[in-house]
């Protein structure tokens, strides 16, 4: 098998964790006090969400540049991380970010994610609809499109 980066974060993830692994182990293992806020939302205390912000940030970032190497740029902002991928032919830049944001513990993301899922699979089926729509009046068209040369071609038979 051919070697390359992506086989060494997979070696990493099996026999000891990449940083961003080994942050995320240690969090799911965390015990804290937390803090309800007005609107019943469930929050780990700002001291100790700011500290895991910070480690888990750069755990992500020596992960990606582990993988990305001299690839591409990756950067630490306020807002989160981004990764740079310079078009020299071109003359422009690709930068994707990656916001971080620690959400609260009674947050479910599978819900945002089935949500998501079943927004992405209504769009699929709308534009299968509209499709199908168009290929209904194209069809509908070329019935009244021979229709109409029928027609034609009757009353030319009629003058002859």
């Amino acid at each position: 098998m051919e070697r390359n980066k992506f086989n060494d974060i997979n070696e990493a993830t099996d026999s000891h964790p990449t940083a961003f692994g080994a942050f995320l182990e240690e969090v799911a293992e965390l015990s804290c006090e937390t803090n309800t806020t007005a609107t019943g939302t469930v929050t780990i205390q700002q001291s100790l969400r700011n500290d895991l912000r910070k480690r888990g940030v750069k755990a992500l970032v020596e992960d990606l540049k582990g993988l990305y190497g001299d690839s591409f740029d990756v950067l630490e902002t306020r807002e989160g991380i981004i990764i740079v991928a310079e078009n020299e032919p071109g003359g422009w830049t690709f930068s994707w970010e990656l916001k971080n944001t620690i959400k609260s513990l009674d947050y479910d993301p599978f819900i945002e994610a089935n949500l998501y899922d079943e927004a992405l699979a209504a769009k699929e089926e709308k534009k299968a609809r509209r499709e199908q729509e168009r290929i209904e009046r194209e069809n509908q068209l070329a019935i009244k499109r021979a229709a109409k040369l029928a027609e034609l071609e009757r009353r030319q038979e009629l003058l002859v």
